[in-house]
Parts: structure tokens; sequence; C-alpha cells
């Protein structure tokens, strides 16, 4: 019995482990996390193998081997705790460490004398007897894990927000499967008791991928929803092509014909085209229907995230961040500071943050554009006493850019008007100095011809009686002229 159910426990752990890096193949801890459900899965499998095993060479071997995936487990616990803590594994060359070791150790367990042989102990009927370089294998296993153990517990109290929730489950799930991991060595120790604790291990991988789901990826409830929907699909289309089937062998024919194949490559080709569509459907139903708040919840900020772009006025966009972190995702203390406001005392210590940034409880959203800040959003924790989800980091944050880029448009567009209103001055600056121009070509010529007029002579009444006609007449041209000239001036303004 105990070798079945460790069968299905491995492939329930290494569909598991495919489903979180299906999830996100190019993050690390989702690689990560896949290997480490893959060499449990090993480990469990060659473990059940070996201790039922009547050939004692094929025992032996087996042993060997779980042994071996022991060895990858241990350093895969530790790189994944590493890539957890620092995101940063793979980048040095003495990350590579816990894989030289592992291959150097498992070659002795393959070919030296690490494990002698096995016999029986207890209520088994094969067990592992240390060889001489049994210490080689215990210095790995307990390095590594303990190396791991260490990371995840120091600074689980150093850090704080997502990262702090994240590491406390992967902390548990740690210590669930290295418990569950040591009662497997209980019959060793004279216990007559079959090694049941080994399913706790994969108890721990759940643990583990809800901490990815939950903090990570997304709302665990999100990737349900998905999964059920996608087995449902499977389901359904597989029922139809079944009940086809059976009715194409009652009424058409018994054997494999061209008929057969052909409607059968048309149903495979129809549901090519048509099983996203009635996976999102299902999805999309369900959704609605069991998880109405978080479909509404994420529909509405993208619907929020919508509206800010359509939107060139800041008194609008503040007003759409207000409904969305007061209405929506229901936020302590939400403020938002524009860079009128980047001088006030309170706002200098997020001044330096150029990305998403957990600070106390309070979550910083920096505005960026260009990687300048023309904006920042401080957000206090969730009136739930939820912690922020990494679905909601992905939306908050893409929130922030569309902000950024809104308050960037609307600066934009208050320059243009007032670029505009530049231009159209300047339009009139120059229509006034060539109305300018053209007044005083034209008037010129009269003011000298009066100037004429009245010289000199002006003191005598008879001359200046004798020109007075030809006086008003100039008098009235320039009249005439200055009135041409304005008329289109005055329609203008009306």
């Amino acid at each position: 019995m105990f070798k079945y159910t460790a069968y299905i426990n491995s492939l329930v752990a290494i569909l598991l482990g495919l489903f979180v890096f299906i999830k996100g193949p190019t993050k690390k801890q989702n690689l990560l996390f896949f290997f480490l459900s893959l060499s449990i899965a090993m480990y469990a499998i060659f473990f059940a193998l070996s201790i039922y095993n009547l050939d004692y060479y094929h025992s032996l071997l087996q042993v060997r081997i779980f042994h071996v995936f022991c060895l990858f487990l241990a350093a895969f616990i530790y790189l994944f705790a590493n890539e957890l803590v620092f995101s940063n594994t793979f980048k040095k060359i003495w990350h590579f460490i816990p894989f030289i070791s592992t291959i150097v150790v498992s070659y002795y367990l393959i070919y030296g004398d690490v494990v002698k042989g096995v016999k029986s102990i207890g209520a088994l009927p094969n067990w592992t007897v240390p060889g001489s370089q049994f210490f080689l294998y215990l210095f790995h296993f307990g390095l590594f894990s303990c190396l791991g153990l260490f990371l995840l517990t120091y600074y689980m109290f150093k850090t704080k927000g997502i990262l702090k929730e994240r590491i406390k489950l992967v902390l548990l799930a740690y210590l669930v499967g290295l418990g569950a991991g040591w009662t497997t060595f209980l019959p060793g120790w004279g216990i007559k008791i079959e090694p049941y604790g080994i399913h706790l291990i994969f108890i721990s991988l759940f643990i583990i991928a809800y901490a990815i789901a939950k903090h990570q990826l997304m709302d665990i409830s999100i990737i349900i929803s998905r999964f059920v929907a996608e087995l449902l699909t499977i389901l359904l289309l597989g029922l139809i092509y079944v009940g086809l089937v059976l009715l194409y062998i009652k009424y058409v024919s018994h054997g494999i014909d061209i008929l057969f194949l052909t409607w059968t490559i048309i149903y495979g080709v129809l549901i090519g085209q048509i099983h996203t569509k009635i996976r999102l459907f299902m999805q999309t139903t369900a959704d609605k229907v069991f998880l109405r708040g978080k479909y509404d919840y994420y529909k509405e900020l993208a619907e929020i995230s919508s509206q800010i772009t359509r939107t060139l006025s800041i008194e609008n966009i503040i007003q759409i961040l207000q409904k969305a972190f007061y209405e929506v995702i229901e936020v302590s203390n939400p403020r938002i500071y524009l860079q009128t406001d980047f001088n006030a005392p309170e706002v200098a210590p997020y001044l330096s943050i150029k990305e998403l940034t957990f600070k106390g409880e309070e979550l910083i959203l920096p505005c960026m554009l260009e990687n300048k800040q023309n904006a920042i959003i401080v957000l206090g924790k969730k009136l739930s006493e939820d912690p922020y989800t990494d679905e909601d980091l992905k939306m908050l944050s893409a929130l922030a850019n569309q902000t950024a880029v809104a308050i960037d448009c609307q600066r934009m567009y208050e320059e243009m008007l007032k670029a505009q209103e530049q231009l159209l001055m300047a339009d009139k600056l120059t229509l006034l100095g060539e109305i300018a121009a053209n007044l005083a070509k034209e008037i010129k010529p009269s003011l000298l011809r009066l100037q004429t007029l009245l010289d000199v002579r002006v003191g005598k009444k008879e001359d200046c009686l004798n020109n007075k006609e030809e006086i008003t007449n100039e008098i009235n041209y320039i009249d005439l002229l200055i009135e041409d000239i304005l008329r289109p001036i005055r329609k203008a303004k009306t």
C-alpha cells in the first residue's frame, strides 16, 4: 500500500511542479520549485521501490539512486531559499557550488563506498547500510539544508510586507518537509513502523506552491479557477468525443476506417479552434458565479487604468485614483503627491524610491516616466488586513505607470495650449507690425504734404484760407485709411 501512495504522491508532485512552472516559466523561483518537486517525486519513487525489492542488487542500486535525489533535494532547497530572499541565483559562480557538490558526492554514491549495502531493519526488508564515505552524504545534505533553513529564518525577521509572508509559508513548508523526512529513519532505529511520514513531504510542496501562487504569481483563487476551467473543458470535449465514437460504433461501423479517421481529424481541428474559447467561457462564468468579488475587483481596476489614460485633467485623474483606492482596493490612508508637493517634508523620504517598494506597512508606488518621478502614490495596508498579492502589485504598478503617462500628457497639453497662445500672440504682433508699416507708408506722404502746406506761411491768414480745402482733403484721406485698416480687426474681435 505504501508503494502505491508514494507513486500517486510523486505524480501529483510532478504535476504540481509543472503547473507552477507553466504559470511563470521565466521566473527562477518557479523553475527551482519544479526541480525541487521532481527531486522529491523521484526520491519517493526509488525509496518505495528499494525498501520492498527482494532482489538485493536491484535494491542496492535503488537505495543509491534515492540518496542521489536526496542530494539534489538539499541543493534545490538551498537554491530556492536563496532565490526567494535575494532573487539573484546563478548570477555568481558560487551559486553553482551546490550542483558541483551534488555531482561529486553522487559519483561516490554510485561508484564509491557511501552506501555499503542494504539489510533488513525493523519493519522494512531493505535499509541503508552506511559505508566509509557516508560522511560525504551527511555533510552535503546537512550543509545545504541548514543553509536554507538559516536564510529563511534570518530574513523572516529582517523583511516586511509580501516577502515576509512568503518566507513564513516557505519556512513552514521547510519544517514540515524536514520533519517528515526524518520520520523515514525511524525503522532504522528499531521502531516497527512503515515510513508514512514521507507523505508529509508532499504537503510541504503544496504549501510552497501556495506561497508562490498567493504572493508571487497571482491570487490562488484565480489559479484554481483557471485550472478547474481547463480541466472541465478537457473533460467536456473528451466526453463528446467518446460519445461520438460510441455512436459511430453502434450505427456506422465497428472498425477504424477512412470515414472514422476523417471525422476524427475534423473533430481534432475543430477542438483546436474552439478549445480556448470554451475554457475562457467556463472560467469567466465560474468567476462571475463563485468568485464575483475577485472578478469585479480586477475588472474594476482594469477599467480604472483605462479611464486614467482617457483624461487630460489632473483633477479627474486624482478623482479616479481616489475611487480606486477607497472603493475598489479599500486601503487605509491613500495619498497622491504631485510634483508641486515634492518640496513638502513628508514627501522627502519617498523621492529616492524608483520602483514599487514596501516601507513598513506602506506601499510606495512611484509614477515614473523616463526615469523621472512626476507623482508618488502612497498606500496604507488593506482594510481587510489581507496582504497585497502579486496580482495586486502588477495592477497597481500598471496603474502607477499609466498615471505617470496621463500626468505627462496633461503637462504637454498645457504646454501646447500655452505655446498656442504665444503663437497667436506672435501672429497678432506680426500682423500689427505689418499694419503699422503699411499705415506709416500710406500716412507719411500725407503728413509731409500737410507739413508743406502749414509751413512758415501758416502765420499768413490768406495762405491758410487758400490751403484750407487741400488740408481738409488730406485729413479726410488719413481718416479713411485708418478706418480701412481697423475694420478687419474689429470684425475679428466680434
